[in-house]
């Protein structure tokens, strides 16, 4: 484990063009969220933050199912166990992604859809979900139906946001509900990823 029983730990990982982070929480329970593109990076990465003997993920969660998302996910599925398999419930549609429901389904992973309105409690720690909503899961732009959700642990904060565009943003923004410590960049910091509107919230 990376952590105490007391403490937690955020980690923003160098996965190439795509994004992909861990969390540990007190009692080192281990979220991945997203896995970056399949360029074996993902798995350097798991081996210098969990060490090479941890290979179990508690929860593996993938905000939107774009191979820079997930396509590490398929790698990792060779190395590691896993508990749960969280996303935003909207299935992707190229070759990638069967090769990633192909290998959650020969391990038997548990899948759960969650999206706007849901909550994971464990111990102290919250993971309170924004989006996506109804409206956007079903958008034709795939990064507006990424899961967006704010990890509060030890009086500490953080939004998580996949490649949410402007649109969902200023939803984000006007509703005023997700105030955070630290923000996870929209889009892998692409030019586009990031408004005026999350910035003040």
């Amino acid at each position: 484990a990376v952590t105490s029983a007391s403490e937690a730990s955020l980690y923003f990982l160098d996965v190439g063009q795509g994004d992909s982070s861990i969390i540990v929480l007190p009692g080192a329970v281990q979220i991945l969220v997203d896995g970056g593109p399949p360029n074996r990076k993902l798995l350097e990465e798991l081996s210098e933050v969990l060490g090479t003997g941890d290979r179990y993920i508690d929860f593996l969660v993938m905000t939107h199912p774009q191979l820079d998302h997930f396509g590490g996910f398929i790698e990792a599925l060779g190395q590691y166990e896993i508990g749960v398999f969280i996303s935003n419930g909207r299935a992707g549609e190229t070759d990638g992604y069967r090769a990633l429901r192909d290998a959650l389904a020969a391990k038997q992973v548990p899948y759960v859809a969650l999206g706007e309105g849901d909550l994971i409690r464990y111990g102290s720690s919250r993971i309170e979900f924004f989006a996506p909503s109804p409206g956007e899961f079903l958008s034709e732009e795939l990064n507006d139906t990424s899961l967006v959700f704010r990890l509060s642990v030890g009086g500490v904060a953080a939004l998580y946001t996949g490649d949410i565009g402007a649109a969902v943003e200023e939803r984000l923004a006007a509703e005023g509900n997700v105030t955070s410590d630290i923000l996870k960049v929209p889009h892998h910091g692409s030019k586009t990823g990031l408004t005026r509107e999350i910035l003040n919230i």
